[in-house]
């Protein structure tokens, strides 16, 4: 196993506690060929998900996006009767 870099280990002390309840279980890959942000596929047991660090200096409010992302997926809803998580 290669040694943990210092940003997978804060991955893994600060994020992945809020969704996976052994972080240290699972895989954690970087994707590559982004420009902007860091991103990772996250692998657990039966599940997996992509993990991205948005960058501060070009996304300077994340709870911004994060409200805006939440609207958008509110809207998605009520326009059509397929389910979008």
């Amino acid at each position: 196993m290669s040694e943990m870099s210092f940003q997978e280990g804060a991955i893994r002390r600060n994020i992945l506690p809020a969704f996976e309840p052994d972080p240290e279980a699972v895989s954690l890959v970087p994707l590559s060929g982004g420009l902007i942000n860091d991103t990772y596929c996250v692998q657990g047991g039966a599940s997996s998900w992509v993990l991205q660090r948005l960058n501060p200096e070009v996304f300077p409010d994340p709870a911004g996006i994060m409200a805006n992302l939440r609207h958008l997926q509110n809207h998605v809803r009520t326009q059509s009767s397929e389910p979008y998580g």
